[in-house]
């Protein structure tokens, strides 16, 4: 796209590096010799879009089919939105840059209600009609996906079909279907018809709302055999692979760097997340295959941080097993290695251990509440004492910062529950400077919203003037530990979350005109326009208060015919059970609890089938672990022209960086907890001019022939 728009346009651009393609390791296919063209959409900008996980693992499995393509598109931001509409062009992909409304299937794969707003801003920059009742052609199909579809309703109307849970192996069926759909020119409405031999996939067209008194009281379906939609999920994990070739962004993202998940599923089950409900069964990737499968993409794209990702990292039978053979190939690297986040455990002592002597990334701990009470409503095992001694150890081990979250406004909460956070803190804080070198504590709260699929998807939420009410004692009752630095989530954010959670379809009218009014990046703080969001449900005349308010546990929910694995029952039952202050055993360790989502074995145990064998993993050697301690430096010049010369200074910095590493020049590095290589610029060029004479300095642990180092980086 960017070939259109001029330089002093570009200029004007925020980050015109978001919009450039050219990645090492993206993939461009002639579209004459696939049989279906897939363009991946996220709706956000490519910092967030390049972090998340799911998108790239289908990329990566569509494009090692030889039958499809798959191509990439995201969100742009405001002002290159501006500068699209200016010009009367279409939103178009990175790799060939052409319009996104030409492929055979436009996948959008959405990860918070949040979104909701920026799905409609996606198809109108495409120049696709929002609904679908107005889209006659079966071409593009409008296909959804993603962690917020769990209840479709709000968004339902926008979408042609929608997936539901895993996609690895749906995304090749559904391509598969509209292969045949386009070679015997099938109506859109025998190509919907077509999908729903897809195990996940909900076509929105073929339920019907129905409202009493304006509210919503059931959706009827209109397909004889097809009255419930279940979940997709993945039953060998190990079939999920990180990808060999990673994409590699240009400019840094949220997550900036290899994500390799190591499990799937929690079986703990926090009775507010719904992550831990709608991605049972538990499942582990066999370790030998997880590790050879980590070396091989973090060869292939030059990260300097891996991180372990997992809704229960603790449960992973192969952790220490990896994190040893990691360990011995990460050290002399500099490569960090990092987990998402720690549950509080004894059992991390080594692993902490470990990843102290590697390069220190970010240690996050999320205890969620402060009292025993409310652990037990949530069905949040924790033990002090174990929180004190991570606490203890973390602080020992050299980090400075040390991440915390928890929540406000749960059913049950008292003042004294809130008061407990900063009493809780205090004793963190003591323990942490006594013990070493942690300094400060980023504290994180975030208003509990009631989720679909959740044990707690019936309660209310506890209102804007109550959690700022309670977040505001709290922040009174931390005020002298500046030590402390806590950060709030705003609770409008929260409200109109809940509202989008658990919605019918009477809410993409409000979503219209909430996009009409301004709304867009409704997730991003300083993007949030509540004010918008209000006028709309006051221009279509919605009373949000039924969406907020305690939901009869009779009364039919928008998202029952979404059928998760999970029962009613259960979720019932451990709705009694927070209500009583009983915590459920975990499955994996004690006995089957009969969720619905597991065959049940005649002893009860966890199946066999989704856990890992434990074994040694032998490490594989990159190069010799060890150098002479001679350092040999290099000069090197280099030339930015055309659209390199776009990158800044410090996207230049990390793309050459991360190309030496994939080229296996031995780089040397700085000492101290957070090693970088050895490499030293010159003035920096400012963006947009080009350079045909720059230079930089590089020092390494080996002789390097200076003829063979271009020849070995220059491809990556």
């Amino acid at each position: 796209m960017i070939e259109y728009f001029s330089r002093a346009e570009l200029l004007k651009v925020e980050r015109p590096s978001r919009y450039l393609g050219m990645e090492a390791n993206s993939v461009r296919k002639e579209p004459s010799k696939v049989k279906v063209r897939f363009a991946l959409c996220f709706p956000d900008i490519y910092e967030v879009a390049m972090s998340h996980y799911g998108s790239l693992l289908l990329y990566d499995i569509l494009n090692s089919s030889d039958h499809f393509s798959c191509e990439r598109a995201f969100l742009p931001w405001r002002d290159m939105a501006t500068l699209i509409r200016s010009k009367s062009l279409y939103l178009s992909t990175l790799e060939s840059g052409d319009e996104v409304r030409t492929f055979d299937v436009l996948g959008i794969s959405v990860s918070t209600e949040l979104a909701a707003t920026n799905i409609v801003e996606l198809l109108s920059l495409a120049g696709i009609k929002p609904l679908s009742h107005q889209r006659n052609e079966p071409f593009p199909l409008i296909l959804g996906g993603g962690a917020a579809m769990f209840n479709p309703e709000p968004i339902a109307p926008f979408f042609d079909a929608i997936l539901i849970g895993d996609g690895e192996e749906a995304v090749l069926e559904i391509s598969h279907l509209v292969s045949e759909a386009k070679k015997h020119s099938f109506s859109k409405t025998k190509l919907l018809e077509s999908l729903t031999q897809v195990e996940g996939v909900y076509i929105p067209s073929f339920f019907e709302p129905i409202y009493e008194n304006n509210r919503f009281k059931q959706l009827k379906p209109l397909k004889k055999g097809y009255e419930r939609v279940k979940r997709r999920y993945l039953k060998d994990i190990n079939k999920s692979r990180i990808p060999n070739f990673p994409l590699m962004p240009l400019t840094e993202t949220v997550h900036d760097r290899l994500t390799a998940e190591i499990s799937r599923g929690c079986v703990v089950g926090c009775r507010f997340c719904q992550a831990g409900f709608t991605y049972r069964p538990f499942r582990e990737k066999d370790p030998e295959t997880l590790y050879k499968n980590i070396i091989t993409s973090l060869d292939n794209s030059g990260y300097e941080e891996v991180s372990l990702l997992s809704l229960s990292s603790s449960d992973y039978s192969g952790l220490q097993t990896v994190a040893r053979a990691l360990f011995d190939r990460f050290y002399e690297e500099k490569i960090s290695l990092s987990l998402p986040s720690l549950r509080v455990s004894d059992s991390y002592s080594e692993i902490l251990n470990m990843m102290s002597r590697l390069r220190k990334s970010g240690i996050t701990i999320a205890p969620e509440v402060a009292t025993e009470k409310l652990r037990r409503f949530i069905n949040k095992p924790i033990n002090e004492t174990e929180l004190f001694n991570t606490v203890a150890e973390i602080s020992s081990l050299g980090w400075r910062s040390l991440k915390l979250y928890f929540l406000v406004g749960l059913p049950t909460e008292t003042d004294e529950d809130i008061t407990s956070i900063a009493s809780l803190l205090d004793k963190i804080v003591h323990i942490a400077r006594t013990n070493g070198s942690v300094r400060q504590i980023n504290l994180t709260v975030s208003p509990f919203v009631p989720k679909p699929h959740t044990p707690l998807q019936w309660e209310k939420f506890a209102g804007i003037p109550e959690i700022e009410r309670k977040v505001n004692l709290l922040a009174q009752k931390l005020r002298r530990n500046r030590f402390v630095n806590l950060r709030r989530h705003d609770p409008r954010l929260a409200h109109l979350e809940t509202i989008l959670s658990r919605g019918d379809r009477k809410l993409s009218d409000a979503i219209l005109q909430a996009h009409k009014n301004g709304a867009l990046f409704d997730s991003w703080n300083e993007q949030f326009n509540y004010e918008a969001w209000d006028n709309a449900f006051n221009h279509c005349g919605i009373d949000t208060t039924p969406y907020l308010s305690e939901i009869p546990v009779e009364q039919t929910l928008p998202w029952e015919h979404i059928d998760i694995l999970v029962t009613k029952e259960f979720l019932l039952k451990e709705r009694e059970l927070a209500y009583s202050g009983i915590l459920t055993p975990v499955c994996r360790y004690e006995t089957c609890n009969s969720c619905g989502v597991c065959p049940i074995s005649p002893d009860g145990k966890y199946p066999s089938a989704f856990l890992c064998e434990e074994k040694e993993i032998r490490p594989i050697r990159h190069r010799p672990p060890h150098h002479s301690g001679i350092t040999f430096r290099y000069r090197i010049h280099f030339t930015k022209t055309e659209e390199a010369s776009f990158l800044g200074h410090l996207e230049t910095k990390r793309l050459l960086e991360r190309a030496f590493r994939r080229a296996s020049i031995p780089l040397k590095f700085s000492e101290g907890n957070s090693p970088e290589p050895k490499i030293s610029f010159g003035q920096p060029v400012p963006i947009e001019v080009e350079s045909t004479a720059e230079l930089f300095d590089v020092e390494l642990t080996e002789r390097v022939d200076p003829k063979e180092i271009p020849d070995r980086v220059n491809p990556y």
